[in-house]
């Protein structure tokens, strides 16, 4: 019997140290994740593991483009799939990001282990469905 593959994680994170810290406590957990540093290189990963990653890890505030326009990219072009939004920016207008997926999650920076894991978990299992979670 072949044993149960772990959810594919892409990571979009323009810092070098947070995607780096992110992606160990991911791997940590038992998750795979592709990383890529902006929306350009993250729809060109997508595009590599689009059969396989089903949960978006994205920082709204990439350098090439925002989080919003990559995600909403990613459903045109690779269908919809469950988002992590991430940011230390204040940002007034982020319950709007939701307009794309009724399956997101908006975590600010910083945030413990624990806390991404459990909004990792609760998106892969679908139990956030039609709401939006600020956290």
């Amino acid at each position: 019997m072949k044993p149960l593959q772990q959810p594919e994680i892409l990571l979009v994170e323009d810092e070098v140290a947070v995607r780096s810290v992110i992606g160990r406590h991911l791997a940590r957990a038992g998750y795979s994740t592709v990383s890529a540093c902006d929306g350009t290189s993250a729809l060109v990963a997508l595009a590599a593991h689009q059969a396989s990653v089903c949960l978006l890890i994205v920082d709204l505030l990439l350098p090439d483009i925002s989080g919003r326009q990559f995600v909403q990219d990613a459903f045109q072009w690779f269908g919809p799939r469950p988002v992590l939004y991430i940011s230390a920016a204040f940002l007034p207008d982020v319950p709007r990001v939701n307009q794309y997926n009724h399956r997101s999650m908006f975590l600010a920076k910083p945030f413990t282990t624990e806390m991404l894991l459990e909004r990792v978990r609760m998106l892969l299992d679908g139990a956030v469905v039609g709401t939006f979670a600020v956290a």
